[in-house]
């Protein structure tokens, strides 16, 4: 049972560690978008 719920933090971490990192180049091509257009 033990093993398990670890297994299942780490999957959730890594999850929520990917979510992460999507969202930052997200942000960063939305930036370079922005400036894009406001030069």
């Amino acid at each position: 049972m033990m093993s398990y719920e670890w297994h299942f933090l780490v999957y959730l971490h890594l999850k929520v560690y990917r979510e992460l990192c999507r969202i930052r180049d997200e942000q960063k091509t939305f930036g370079k978008i922005y400036v894009n257009t406001e030069l």
